[in-house]
């Protein structure tokens, strides 16, 4: 049989990712019908786009192609150049009617699928191929689910989408992309990483329309390559240094002179030059270390040569690498201990300062290099339809980095907040993000870069003409919110090292701690100024693991998400009060003046106190912040006071209040304490009864 008669005879499967014969079953379906697992309407993971699946239709397009029927009656063309897509906050503002007729009117303008399942692609037509290349792999399950291929102006891909100027909406392109049933009322269910997400943006795969046009009026694709345009990059970074603001600039700080660059040039590890122009690299260890000699051979992980060859590029000289510039001994001697700890707390400045800090994003191991480097991606699916150029833009590069194991990792969270310049690169693209650009004004390879806008306000955020000014923050970084959340974020990420607890967070310690809270930290902890600090509790969602380097009081001695009761901070204020003081802190153990109390606690049939030998229940108590309050065992509890916040009266002229307790270990005091979980106690005043009636004592307590 020829070439083209068994193209001719067969089917593009996205089930299979292969050309099938159009007279057989897809085995994939048949598994899937057989199988005792049920159907869940979505997948899970999305897997990349290879070069094998590339390489099909590259071998397909070197034969006849045609529309088929359905395709031909869609007319791709019209319906990019008379589709009117309108954004969710233009929807919002039509009357019932209008939306509507509109809503009529463009329905020529889309593609329904129907069960994928029965959704025929012809190997030997374009649109079809294109189809294959955005379904999600693997596809959602083929007997759940309608897709419909919609149109959209790719401005809604980008966070912050709504502060596009409405004169402007039009200078954006229409992209085609695919949606769940939802439709478009209220925001629908677009596919993005293979699952289902109820928000108004498209965020996955999208089919755009090159314009043969050099003076056209649109913000529209670009085609990716297989290898990085470090020309492209470089007119970014250029950009940012000739027109932004003093938020872009970061002077470089003396602090660094105690620092080592890697010098690309001659390959060695250098103290670092006053005012040195460096890049910094982020990426994921994944175990892999250099072998010894590997800087002077050439030979260091590839993610590693691939950020050298980057720096030089750019036209820069020198690199910082942690495992290169930091000392890395696994027996350190005094002298190197204490370098290390000393740059460990300049974190906050290496990133900082760095004229742009290298995001390697793709792979789980520092050998697995940065695509697009020394090795090419696979670049953009590109097909021709009735003489107009069609290509595949790649996700929104948010939904890549939120999925990836460098996303996961405790280290690469400060390394990334903490950078003014940031250049993601990840397996299909790469974006460069400054302090002053936002959406559509970043500098990404996948579309035009939107650099002459005039932007409104934006969640809280100041625009100016020509590019968008950051938010002024000034005031956040001195409350302890920003602190809080940092903290948050930081826990909810993965360690390898446990004894990285604390110096993994070092630069979030110095960039949002320090301004709230600027008599220091004892084990990441305010204690001097904010001890209500050791309410801190873990997320319902995880099992708290002990790590036994750092003390049971600190969120740094466990592995988990940690966070804040929501109206702890409220007990700094007049309203808060039974708040411990620290004396003195002696390596892993504190000293402190506080408030104890032992209490009798229910389980059955809610989490109560008790007033002993009695059934009488007077407050509930919750165990972290878990939904149902039955977490805790029926027993004896001794606590640590952490603060007391006194709310409105209550009709029975009692004051309303929350009780924030730290659960100390054992039911019997010991020389020195250690925390086991947290607790709050509430309804006491509704059960017309004050905190103090349960007879907390004043004493000094040690804990470690």
């Amino acid at each position: 049989m020829s070439s083209e008669l068994y193209i001719a005879n067969s089917r593009l499967c996205c089930f299979c990712r292969s050309l099938e014969p159009i007279d057989k079953p897809c085995p994939s379906i048949q598994a899937q019908q057989t199988s005792q697992i049920p159907a869940s309407g979505t997948s899970s993971t999305t897997k990349p786009w290879t070069k094998k699946d590339e390489s099909l239709l590259e071998e397909l397009r070197q034969h006849p192609s045609n529309l088929c029927q359905r395709c031909a009656k869609f007319d791709t063309i019209r319906a990019f150049n008379e589709a009117d897509p309108l954004d969710e906050k233009q929807r919002g503002e039509l009357e019932r009617t209008t939306y509507t007729n509109h809503v009529a009117k463009q329905e020529g303008y889309r593609l329904r699928f129907g069960l994928l399942s029965q959704f025929h692609m012809t190997p030997a037509c374009p649109l079809c191929r294109l189809l294959y290349r955005l379904i999600p792999r693997p596809p959602p399950e083929h007997d759940t689910t309608v897709l419909t291929l919609i149109p959209y102006r790719w401005y809604i891909r980008q966070d912050h989408w709504e502060g596009v100027p409405e004169d402007d909406k039009r200078k954006f392109a229409i992209w085609f992309g695919l949606s769940t049933p939802g439709l478009d009322m209220s925001g629908p269910s677009f596919f993005n990483a293979g699952q289902q997400l109820r928000v108004a943006m498209m965020t996955g795969e999208a089919i755009a329309m090159l314009s043969s046009s050099p003076d056209k009026n649109y913000y529209n694709a670009r085609v990716i390559d297989g290898m990085v345009d470090f020309d492209h990059i470089k007119k970014g970074l250029e950009h940012c240094q000739k027109n932004h603001s003093e938020s872009c600039h970061a002077e470089f700080d003396k602090g660094l002179l105690i620092t080592k660059m890697l010098d690309v040039n001659t390959r060695t590890v250098v103290d670092c030059p006053d005012n040195c122009d460096y890049l910094a690299l982020s990426y994921v260890w994944g175990g892999v270390h250099p072998a010894e000699g590997a800087l002077e051979n050439g030979t260091l992980p590839q993610t590693i040569e691939d950020a050298i060859i980057i720096t030089k590029k750019l036209g820069k000289r020198y690199l910082w690498v942690d495992a290169l510039c930091i000392d890395q001994s696994p027996n350190p001697t005094p002298e190197q201990a204490a370098s290390k700890a000393k740059q460990l707390q300049l974190m906050h400045l290496i990133y900082y300062c760095a004229t742009i800090t290298i995001f390697a994003v793709a792979g789980p191991k520092s050998d697995y290099g940065i695509p697009g480097i020394s090795r090419p991606r696979v670049g953009s699916t590109q097909e021709t339809i009735n003489g107009k150029e069609f290509v595949i833009v790649p996700p929104q590069i948010m939904t890549e980095i939120k999925s990836s194991v460098w996303q996961t990792r405790a280290w690469t969270w400060q390394e990334d907040v903490l950078s003014t310049r940031k250049l993601y690169l990840t397996e299909t693209q790469y974006v460069l993000q400054c302090n002053e650009t936002l959406g559509p004004s970043d500098y990404a390879e996948a579309h035009d870069t939107v650099l002459d806008l005039t932007w409104t306000k934006v969640s809280g955020g100041k625009m100016k003409a020509g590019y968008v000014e950051t938010t002024d923050t000034d005031f956040l970084d001195r409350t302890p919110s920003l602190f809080i959340s940092a903290v948050t974020t930081y826990t909810s990420r993965s360690l390898t090292n446990d004894s990285d607890s604390l110096n993994a967070f070092q630069g979030g310690l110095a960039r949002f701690g320090k301004p709230v809270y600027p008599q220091g930290f004892e084990w990441g902890m305010p204690l001097k100024e904010f001890p209500q600090s050791l309410a801190w509790i873990h997320d319902h969602s995880v099992k708290p693991t002990r790590r036994s380097d750092f003390p049971s009081w600190s969120w740094t001695g466990w592995g988990g998400t940690a966070q804040y009761p929501s109206d702890l901070t409220e007990t700094a204020t007049e309203n808060g009060d039974l708040i411990p003081r620290m004396i003195s802190i002696e390596d892993k153990e504190v000293t402190l003046e506080g408030w104890t109390i032992t209490l009798d606690i229910r389980t059955e049939p809610f989490s109560e106190i008790v007033i002993p030998g009695t059934d009488q229940a007077i407050g509930c108590v919750t165990e972290r912040n878990f939904k149902h309050n039955m977490t805790l065992p029926t027993g004896r509890y001794r606590c640590l006071v952490a603060a007391r916040l006194k709310k409105e009266v209550l009709r029975n002229g009692l004051v309303n209040q929350l009780v924030f307790l730290v659960v100390l270990r054992g039911d019997t005091p010991v020389d020195v304490e250690e925390r086991q979980t947290a607790i709050t106690v509430s309804r006491l005043a509704i059960e017309g009864k004050d905190f103090m009636d349960l007879g907390p004592e004043k004493s000094v307590i040690r804990m470690k």
